[in-house]
């Protein structure tokens, strides 16, 4: 009998490997904790930690442009900030309309979409899409606010997005002004998928049918199943799998780290904010050694993030994650191989310089 193996490329051990962390972590580490540490702190000083979701969809474009020079990182943080400006407000009035979930998954579904095709035709990123996605969603499915409220949850996102952008760019206009080349965390260059349209669609389909069938699971939060598959459409079709391996063991063992960070947590709101602003930066530390590692602090912060307002239980928020983590990796790599017929890439050598 033959012995079976995984086609070409497909390697579960590599996948799970750790490897160093990289030298300059505490450059975008230092700019996470900068900026959300200042948003946060002051929501929590005047009251306004309702405004938090709208506010870190701001501050947390920090997380993009590092890799440029001061010209083009000037131009893909603008593109940037206006791009989720149109988002919010899309979000923010169907949120208000409150249409029922199957318009919810439909929407954000056609808007992760949208987030893929802008962030591969621009080559924005990483975290490309994926980021953006969470925090839309987020807002999407929460109670909706009185459409009379959201002028203000708007200037929020919109100070706190000039305020990341100034993060952002700081460095490099220092640098250009004393002549030097502005310090980078060293993120490699996004490649540009030269099929554009088709990954979008594939991200559409997938993530759609994570959050319908999340919802008939009875998943109150169906768009953690959403995310995920977004997660998992990145690169191509090998990337896929190992980004559902990697999201899936990560997101299991950071279900833990929660359950742990969660009974401090129920404290204060104090405590709270400082359990997301320090997870924001462990989180720079540990992805630069593997996704799966950095998914272990992504979780917890992203379950304190929802804690916010206060409006669900560890448990529950437990719960919806295993199951939306599971039912968003499956849809995804069952919907790319649907729509991918095309062979595993090739291991490349890159040339000696």
């Amino acid at each position: 009998m033959p012995r079976w193996t995984l086609p070409a490329g497909y390697s579960p051990r590599e996948w799970m490997k750790v490897g160093r962390i990289s030298p300059t972590w505490y450059r975008r580490a230092l700019a996470v904790l900068l900026t959300n540490s200042a948003v946060l702190y002051t929501l929590y000083g005047i009251g306004r930690l309702d405004l938090a979701f709208y506010a870190l969809t701001g501050s947390m474009l920090v997380l993009y442009g590092h890799e440029f020079d001061l010209p083009t990182r000037v131009r893909k943080m603008a593109g940037l900030c206006v791009g989720q400006a149109a988002s919010l407000l899309l979000v923010g009035l169907v949120a208000a309309a409150d249409p029922g979930t199957p318009l919810l998954v439909l929407v954000g579904s056609a808007l992760a979409a949208a987030q893929k095709l802008a962030c591969e035709r621009y080559r924005v990123g990483p975290p490309r899409h994926v980021v953006l996605v969470f925090l839309d969603l987020g807002i999407l499915f929460a109670p909706g606010v009185p459409v009379s409220q959201l002028p203000l949850r708007w200037l929020t996102y919109a100070l706190c997005a000039v305020w990341a952008c100034g993060i952002v760019i700081a460095p490099a206009l220092w640098y250009s002004r004393v002549g030097r080349r502005a310090w980078s965390p060293g993120d490699p260059p996004v490649e540009a998928d030269p099929e554009l349209l088709r990954p979008a669609l594939r991200c559409l389909v997938g993530v759609a049918a994570s959050g319908y069938i999340a919802e008939l699971l009875g998943v109150g939060r169906p768009y953690w199943a959403m995310v995920t598959a977004a997660a998992v459409f990145v690169g191509t079709r090998v990337q896929h799998g190992q980004r559902a391996l990697q999201r899936t063991v990560g997101t299991l063992l950071g279900l833990g780290v929660f359950a742990i960070l969660d009974q401090f947590a129920k404290d204060s709101d104090l405590i709270l904010v400082t359990l997301v602003v320090a997870s924001g930066a462990i989180i720079e530390v540990f992805i630069t050694a593997n996704y799966w590692l950095g998914t272990v602090w992504v979780t917890p912060m992203a379950l304190l993030i929802t804690s916010l307002p206060g409006n669900a239980t560890a448990d529950t928020l437990i719960g919806e994650r295993l199951i939306d983590t599971v039912v968003g990796s499956i849809i995804g790599i069952v919907v790319t191989l649907l729509t991918d017929v095309r062979p595993p890439p090739h291991q490349h050598t890159r040339p000696a310089a």
